[in-house]
């Protein structure tokens, strides 16, 4: 794992878990948001599963929407670590 990805995602998870504890000022959307982040963490923590399966990108014509979606399949079939990945 890249450190500077995990040293992101801690700063994330600890940015989320302050606005819950309301040591951050945050609106009422901001503070569900958050709360949302740390049960979907704490749900998919140890089994490896994804929150998210599909997505949809829309971008204009002509803005490299197969170099992002190739991008992103490369990622998702070999840097993810999920066994039998399918892209």
């Amino acid at each position: 794992m890249d450190v500077r990805s995990s040293s992101y995602s801690a700063t994330a998870k600890r940015y989320a878990e302050q606005v819950v504890a309301g040591e951050i000022l945050a609106c009422r959307w901001v503070q569900r948001a958050c709360q949302r982040q740390l049960d979907d963490l704490a749900k998919f923590a140890g089994n490896g599963t994804r929150r998210f399966r599909r997505s949809y990108i829309e971008v204009l014509r002509g803005n490299a929407k197969s170099t992002l979606s190739s991008a992103v399949a490369l990622y998702m079939l070999a840097a993810d670590r999920e066994g039998g990945a399918e892209v």
